[in-house]
């Protein structure tokens, strides 16, 4: 007497947190039962966005928006046995934006400025660099990229406030005041 399979049944019935701009750690989702090959589909709900669900099973990626997404992952056999699970995956924002340069190097008249990169962290994707307020000292450049350059012409104390914007679109100010001397 032959006996029937064992039901298609899931192993895995939750999936790890993740973070935005963190890639997360492949899970293979386990299942049990059924006759000769298993694969998966997504039948219901969304994936985080960046994330993928192979037909072996295998949830992997990038995520790129914070969330929380609920979704059905059915495991199907070579006879067409099918099996579903529910999974809750809870993506976190990205660390917030900020600033690690706080404070920039006094410079000289006519002496050339040795570049400064304004360095910051968090966020998610590219970082851009812009004055948002009062003035770069005569001479001296701001680059999207964050280098601060050039060579001063003016002597005296200029005050001015920098934004880093990232891809979410997240932002952070730091002001920076740099004193130029007389040559």
């Amino acid at each position: 007497m032959i006996e029937p399979p064992e039901p298609l049944k899931f192993g895995t019935t939750s999936l790890p947190s993740g973070k935005v701009g963190v890639t997360y750690a492949p899970v293979t989702i386990e299942s049990s039962g059924g006759i000769g090959k298993r694969t998966y589909s997504l039948v219901s709900g969304a994936l985080p966005v960046g994330m993928a669900l192979t037909s072996s099973g295998v949830f992997s990626g990038a995520p790129t928006v914070a969330g929380s997404y609920t979704f059905t992952v059915r495991v199907t056999d070579d006879q067409s046995a099918t099996a579903n699970q529910s999974f809750t995956v809870v993506i976190e924002p990205p660390e917030p934006l900020k600033f690690g340069t706080t404070s920039l190097p006094s410079g000289k008249v006519g002496v050339t400025y040795a570049p400064v990169t304004i360095e910051s962290s968090g966020g998610f994707g590219k970082r851009t660099y812009s004055l948002v307020s009062g003035a770069l000292p005569p001479g001296m450049a701001f680059s999207s990229s964050g280098i601060f350059s050039g060579k001063p012409s003016v002597a005296g104390s200029y005050t001015f406030t920098v934004r880093v914007t990232d891809g979410q679109p997240a932002s952070a100010n730091q002001t920076f005041t740099v004193v130029v001397s007389p040559p």
